[in-house]
């Protein structure tokens, strides 16, 4: 069967069909059709990266989706009363660091409590019933692997208005052709993962390609039609004992992550506690610049913790300072003697003490973190007496 896809609207009729199919699930056919016009139709490059075999393709991540699904459920759980009923799955064929693409098809993920089946047929979540986001960080991330050839010929460059017309016309059958495959081959996907491994409990899935909004974007990073596909929930087949092990290792990590965290933010206000202490009397002008900082940050924490910030600053005493810092701790629900251990600052000081040798004590105006630019501040305003105080800067004692 010839399918003519010559003219705008021959491309919008064969779109508009292949749409229908998916809204339908009728997948296996939606994907003949679109495979047979690619081999019509379709590009010498675009044809060689369209026999992507079915094993070929997989997601990496399933396991972490099932854990943001146990989590979110959890916390609607807790706020609503009601268990996550619906997750919107999303893939996104967009740039996701500046300075161009990154060659990943990232899967988005929303878990609502309720939705409703509208007059049209449509699915809406009930944004009002309550909806969670997973907590993305570490591994939480979801990816489709095994289309980047695909993706490759989907993300050309358009060829510019300036092209011959042959040329323009085979690129918008290209980037029809290879954003329906990718479709397509996302649906399947997610089809194949709900059979197994499967989620680890029931829930019904509303899978759509993410669609650029913003104008300046359109029609460069979308995959294709917004082909949405509602999947009603079945029983779960992913063991619950395995995805519950999962999540409190996340669960786990997550609190190591924190615990590490604020160590390190601990030891850093330490080293600009003291050092904001070593410069010599008529630096003055230059210490009150690192003090403030100081002070902001301090102040800042106590704000973000809900802790009084009355008489907190750079001028605090140093049981003050240390009391302030032990209720910093506690308020992050982390192990406060690990956190306060004096070891993380002299760790710190070594580290940064090896980087400032090796640069002179000049360590530059590059973008740095508050610490950095604290620090940075304090060896070249504070001269060569704050250098020497702070190389030669023995144990930190709290006391």
């Amino acid at each position: 069967m010839r399918i003519p896809l010559t003219t705008d609207e021959e491309r919008r009729a064969f779109e508009r069909e292949i749409v229908a199919l998916v809204a339908r699930s009728h997948l296996l056919r939606a994907e003949y059709l679109v495979v047979e016009a690619i081999a019509q139709s379709g590009s010498e490059p675009l044809n060689a990266v369209s026999g992507i075999a079915e094993e070929e393709v997989r997601i990496e991540g399933w396991e972490a989706l099932a854990a943001d699904l146990l989590e979110a459920d959890a916390r609607l759980l807790e706020r609503t009363g009601r268990h996550a009923s619906l997750a919107i799955l999303s893939l996104v064929n967009r740039a996701l660091v500046s300075g161009g693409f990154v060659e990943r098809l990232e899967v988005e993920r929303v878990f609502y409590v309720a939705f409703e089946r509208l007059a049209d047929g449509q699915i809406r979540p009930e944004r009002d019933g309550g909806y969670e986001r997973p907590i993305l960080e570490g591994k939480a991330s979801v990816f489709v692997a095994g289309l980047e050839p695909l993706m490759s010929v989907q993300r050309r460059p358009w060829p510019g208005a300036t092209a011959e017309a042959a040329a323009l016309r085979q690129f918008q059958i290209d980037d029809l052709l290879s954003g329906l495959l990718l479709t397509i081959k996302f649906h399947r996907l997610i089809d194949r993962y709900l059979e197994t491994p499967g989620l680890p409990m029931p829930l019904s899935l509303l899978i759509e390609i993410d669609k650029v909004g913003w104008s300046m974007e359109a029609g460069v990073h979308d995959l294709g039609p917004q082909a949405r596909r509602f999947v009603p929930s079945s029983p779960p087949s992913l063991d619950g004992n395995a995805a519950s092990e999962l999540l409190a290792e996340r669960q786990t990590e997550r609190r190591a992550r924190l615990q590490a965290e604020v160590n390190r933010s601990i030891a850093e206000v330490r080293e600009l506690y003291r050092l904001v202490r070593m410069f010599p009397f008529y630096r003055r002008v230059s210490r009150d610049k690192l003090a403030d900082m100081l002070t902001a940050q301090l102040r800042s924490w106590c704000q973000g913790q809900n802790l009084p910030a009355a008489g907190v600053g750079w001028r605090m005493r140093k049981p003050d300072f240390e009391r302030l810092l032990r209720q910093f701790a506690e308020a992050r629900a982390v192990a406060v003697d690990d956190a306060l251990d004096p070891h993380h600052v002299d760790a710190l000081h070594a580290r940064w003490l090896a980087t400032a040798r090796r640069l002179n004590f000049d360590l530059g105006t590059a973008p740095l973190s508050i610490f950095e630019l604290g620090l940075a501040v304090a060896l070249t305003r504070g001269g060569p007496i704050v250098q020497d105080r702070w190389e030669h800067a023995g144990p930190y004692r709290t006391g």
